[in-house]
């Protein structure tokens, strides 16, 4: 891409319904996000992710999300601003979060909200503490569509990031890596892992799918600091 000039832009809510589209597109196979809808079936799966990745983005919205695209949607990134989250209680009805809860039924809330969610927030919690982190940008999504894929456009958006996170006062970045191929994208940005959780032990496999004594899916908590890797030097 040496020469290459990709053109990037942010928005708020104007970027959602076409981020959220191409998202659940890309997404479709990840092995989180198949685990969060496990409750379904393949079928009713692909017929609700559109709905699933709206209802997540339009949460992330109404929190002040910065959307951001590189080369007219080939690659998109959605932010959490430092001091906010993706849900808060002000905005779970609003979302759509509610019914997005009856359509999974109690395994998929338990999948999202305790199995997921409570772990990954401590995990979190201790390693920041850890390094005196107080305020940090969250990378809720990145993703690139697959005719764009190999160009690397990911690693465009996150490092424009990173180079704002900086100027803004050397905001961290945090996110979690839901795929081996993704976290080593991450590593080539400076990202550090920090720690390996496993969801759904005995009860599912890598893929995210239902499975008696399955090995369970993966993630990876990884942290960017502005003083461990310039983005100029990747």
């Amino acid at each position: 891409m040496a020469g290459t000039k990709i053109k990037i832009t942010t928005s708020g809510k104007e970027y959602k319904p076409r981020t959220a589209d191409l998202l659940a597109v890309i997404f479709k196979d990840d092995p989180v996000i198949r685990y969060m809808l496990s409750s379904l079936t393949a079928p009713q799966r692909q017929a609700y992710i559109q709905d699933y990745f709206h209802v997540l983005l339009k949460a992330a919205m109404l929190n002040d999300a910065i959307f951001q695209e590189a080369d007219n949607f080939s690659s998109m990134a959605v932010w959490i601003k430092p001091g906010k989250k993706v849900v808060n209680y002000a905005n779970i009805i609003q979302s759509g979060f509610i019914q997005t809860l009856f359509k999974l039924g109690f395994g998929g809330v338990k999948r999202m909200l305790v199995d997921f969610v409570s772990v990954s927030d401590a995990i979190k919690a201790r390693q920041l503490k850890q390094k005196g982190i107080e305020k940090y940008y969250y990378l809720f999504f990145v993703g690139t569509v697959e005719e764009s894929q190999g160009r690397g456009l990911a690693k465009v958006l996150i490092r424009k990031w990173q180079e704002r996170s900086a100027e803004e006062g050397d905001f961290p970045i945090w996110l979690e890596a839901t795929t081996p191929k993704s976290r080593d994208v991450y590593v080539k940005c400076g990202f550090e892992v920090l720690e390996e959780m496993t969801l759904g032990i005995g009860t599912h496999n890598a893929d995210g799918d239902f499975e008696k004594g399955g090995e369970g899916v993966k993630l990876w908590a990884m942290l960017w600091q502005p003083s461990s890797k310039n983005a100029s030097d990747l």
